[in-house]
């Protein structure tokens, strides 16, 4: 018998269940090693020194079974609404940690020591658009690139200080005239509600507890510290978001 996705019979994320949700998950195991041969050895000598496990997963946006599209989107403001403008939106996070593991422990460990996102935006250029954010970070005062980015949809909620860093009309033969954008973190976020696990990472609660079952091969558990996310509005389309994760310890199979 070979197994197919649907042999996947559980899959939760923090007590979550995502089996209805997701569209790709994937969980390994593997061996850290150093050279360990002689210098007088003619062939190698892998030495394994720590084991260590990582996950990772896709999940589309759901809302009581129903999915959220760019659709969904209700508000989207940089200085001023951009709903009108916006074509797609993109954030990432990552989570600055440091591998803490004691010298006898077998497998990695992380320490969460920091939260940052990043982000991108797609905007077009409306009818008698005198001003955009290109106008914004072009300003002689650098203060105005020190603004707030707030987004609803698909019911997620932020609001996120940000610095814009740059904007860049681009445009090519028979298409819309774009404003590429990019923005940084600028402190401590306002609001980020709607999704369990963006709310996390994004307000620097990372540790996850996940959970798989493969119909009669096992059960395999774990502690994972959130590494990495993105939150994904695309231009046309389900919302999705992306997660990589650490392993903290074991990977246990029952």
């Amino acid at each position: 018998m070979k197994y197919a996705a649907g042999d996947l019979t559980a899959y939760t994320l923090g007590g979550t269940s995502y089996l209805a949700d997701f569209t790709n998950v994937s969980f390994k195991v593997g061996v850290k090693t150093e050279e360990g041969k002689a210098g007088a050895a003619r062939h190698a000598q892998s030495t394994p020194v720590k084991r260590m496990f990582e996950a990772k997963t896709e999940v589309m946006r759901t809302v009581t079974t129903t999915r959220q599209t760019s659709l969904t989107v209700t508000v989207a403001s940089i200085v001023a609404s951009i709903a009108a403008k916006l074509r797609s939106c993109t954030i990432n996070v990552t989570t600055a940690s440091q591998e803490c593991s004691a010298l006898a422990d077998g497998f990695e460990t992380y320490q969460a020591t920091g939260t940052k996102f990043t982000g991108s935006g797609v905007l077009q250029i409306l009818d008698a658009d005198t001003t955009t954010l290109m106008e914004t970070v072009n300003n002689a005062t650098l203060s105005s690139v020190e603004t707030s980015l707030s987004l609803s949809v698909g019911g997620v909620v932020l609001v996120l200080p940000i610095t814009l860093t740059s904007a860049e009309i681009a445009t090519e033969r028979d298409g819309l005239i774009l404003v590429n954008i990019e923005f940084e973190q600028r402190g401590t976020p306002t609001t980020v509600t709607g999704s369990t696990l963006l709310t996390s990472v994004l307000t620097g609660t990372t540790l996850i507890a996940f959970v798989a079952t493969i119909q009669t091969i096992g059960t395999y558990t774990g502690s994972t510290l959130i590494d990495s996310a993105t939150f994904t509005v695309p231009e046309q389309g389900i919302v999705t978001e992306q997660y990589n994760f650490k392993g903290l310890g074991t990977l246990v199979k029952s």
